[in-house]
């Protein structure tokens, strides 16, 4: 829809016709719904223990096989003075006692990165249509 949507210019200067702004639309649409489809699928199919690095189904339980990590709630702590996260409670190694953070919010980095890679993709791709469009 958005790449309907931005494509549209050239449909109303008329120098793109209607099928082509739909036929544009479907494959460059189509194209970031699949790179989403599949991140948001491995994302949500696999977990990664991050003390271990084993990769265990969603539905193998709440702890990693190998290691006993709680994958549902990923505890990780910090010192007050904000140095290095770790995934085991004890003492940091400038001597205070390590405090339980907490969890992360938000939809993930791997996400997020492809996200922006397919937007500024998809703003290149407008660009060089407008620069043709333009010499044309």
């Amino acid at each position: 829809m958005l790449a309907a949507v931005l494509l549209s210019p050239f449909v109303v200067w008329g120098e793109a016709t209607l099928a082509e702004l739909v036929s544009a639309a479907l494959v460059y649409g189509g194209l970031v719904a699949l790179a989403s489809g599949f991140v948001a699928h491995d994302r949500m199919q696999h977990r990664q223990c991050p003390r271990c690095t084993s990769r265990a189904r969603r539905d193998d339980g709440a702890t990693c096989g190998a290691c006993g990590y709680d994958l549902v709630a990923r505890p990780r702590w910090r010192c007050d003075e904000g140095h290095e996260v770790v995934l085991d409670p004890g003492m940091c190694s400038c001597g205070r006692r390590l405090q339980r953070q907490d969890p992360p919010r938000g939809i993930g980095r791997e996400v997020t990165a492809v996200l922006k890679a397919g937007g500024w993709i998809l703003l290149f791709l407008v660009a060089v249509a407008v620069v043709l469009q333009q010499l044309g």
